[in-house]
Order: C-alpha cells, then structure tokens, then sequence
C-alpha cells in the first residue's frame, strides 16, 4: 500500500510563503520537484508542533525541513537523504553583554529561555543543560520576540531566517533585539510520511537535479532569498 505514486502531495509549512522568503523559496521549489514527478504540490500552514502530529499520523504528505534525526522522534516519517537548506540556530537577548557560541555556552545558565514549541532538537538540547524551570515555550517566532520585548524572557531561540524574516517586517519595526550568537548550523532535509517510502528517492534525485541544473539557485534568487547551501 506503500508504493502507488499519489496524485497530489501536500507538506505542513508553519510559515506563510507570502511572508518569508525561505518558505517562498521552498514553495516555488518543491512545486517544481513534484512537477517533474507528475504529482501536483500543495501546503498547508500550521504551528510547528502541529506540523510535526499531522505530518506523522499522515494527515499531511510530509515536511519541508527538519533536522537530520527528526524521525527518531517521529518514526512515521522517513528521510529524503537531500539536503534542502543549511540551517542556524541563533539565540536572541535585549542585550549584547554576553554571548553564546554553542549549546554548552548555556549550560548553568539562570536566564529565562522560550524557544518555538516543536523544535525538537532544540529542546532536547537545553533539557540536558538548562533547569527546566527556566523554560517555557511559544507557538510561534512572533509571540517570541514579543515576550523577548516585552522582558517576559531573557533568551529566546530559534531559526535565525525565520526571526530575521520577521524583523524586517513593518509590523516589527523599531523592535530592538540583538541576535548573541549562533548555537549550532546544520544541513536541514525533507521529511515524507512512509506510505510514501518509494517517492523518497525519486524525490532525492529530482533535488539533486534541480541543484545541478542552476534551478535551485534560480528559484532561491527569484524568492530573495540569501544563498545559505
């Protein structure tokens, strides 16, 4: 039941393509992909913890990026072993006094930190060296810089392209956050939901197509989009 090719695949983006580039990039990306596979692409947007339930029960065909391991914590999903984009991880502050240049730079830290709910490794990550009484999580970027400005928490983590698409928006105009370093950087890849095991590679190989043909290049200008791979 694995094996027939669907007509339509549909990924879960917990961001609007319309307002950041990087998911603009991967809409006009993946539509090009799945087109060579004569399979129309659709997305729909949610919060990133419940990207993760409706991409693992197979309520969605899939994600567009995740951590390399992301389905040890989701074992309905399996791995399209191309990457998509390479990826950091920034930490944020209201001040520049300190700085942080990996996950053990937080360690013993007695700060408040909120990260995006769903952001897996993240948590994983300051669970093994933050007291979990100093922290706490938010449903999105947004609410994260507004409880950064506010002084509701000290640290907020999270992708820098998403916290940088953000800033640059009217909306958030005049928010004085500083970014205090990178954490970590990392090859990012597709996620699918295994009943479609057999597109995996067919997937894979359309990527590495589009990357040698100039056409990821293309699309990732096209979306003002900085180069990141």
């Amino acid at each position: 039941m694995f094996s027939k090719q669907p007509d339509k695949f549909t990924m879960a983006f917990e961001v609007n393509p319309e307002a950041n580039v990087r998911y603009k990039f991967y809409a006009l990306l993946y539509t090009e992909a799945f087109s060579r596979l004569g399979i129309e692409f659709n997305y729909t947007i949610c919060p990133l913890k419940r990207c993760s339930y409706m991409s693992n029960l197979g309520q969605v065909d899939g994600e567009p990026q995740r951590i390399y391991n992301y389905h040890e914590s989701y074992p309905n999903l399996i791995r399209v072993e191309e990457p998509i984009m390479r990826t950091q991880v920034a930490i944020y502050s209201l001040s520049e006094l300190k700085r942080y240049d990996s996950w053990d730079s937080l360690s013993g830290l007695l700060e408040r930190i909120d990260y995006v709910r769903g952001a897996k490794n993240t948590q994983l990550q300051l669970e093994h060296r933050v007291n979990g009484s100093q922290l706490s999580t938010v449903t999105t970027t947004y609410q994260g810089i507004m409880k950064l400005k506010l002084r509701r928490t000290d640290l907020f983590i999270d992708l820098k392209s998403r916290v940088d698409a953000l800033l640059s928006t009217e909306k958030l105009k005049g928010v004085d956050i500083k970014q205090v370093g990178i954490l970590d950087e990392h090859n990012s890849y597709p996620f699918i939901n295994k009943k479609h095991t057999s597109l995996a590679p067919k997937l894979a190989d359309v990527l590495f197509q589009l990357k040698s043909e100039g056409v990821y290049d293309r699309l990732k200008y096209q979306a003002s989009l900085k180069s990141e791979y």
